[in-house]
């Protein structure tokens, strides 16, 4: 008598959204972040109370999720209003 396989269980879809980032792209946040006269304090790559309010409040100011969180998501919206800044528009 075969033993008959039991169908294997797809695995769960991953959730695909902003993913967190490490230091080195917190620490361009906050450069970022502080051309744009918001304040995050000392660009040391560290996700402090200080960075996450600037981030919160650079969040409400683009109109975009206020979370506090430094992701990819955010620091290519940063670069995108940086770039628009440098061109003057």
């Amino acid at each position: 008598m075969k033993k008959q396989l039991a169908a294997a269980t797809p695995a769960p879809a991953k959730i695909v959204g902003p993913t967190l980032i490490g230091r080195s792209q917190i620490r361009e946040i906050q450069t970022l972040l502080t051309k744009m006269n918001f304040n995050p304090g000392d660009a040391d790559g560290q996700l402090g109370q200080r960075t996450a309010d600037a981030i919160k409040l650079y969040q409400k100011f683009a109109g975009i999720d206020v979370d506090g969180k430094a992701s990819r998501n955010l620091l290519e919206d940063l670069h995108a209003v940086a770039e628009t800044m440098a061109k003057g528009v």
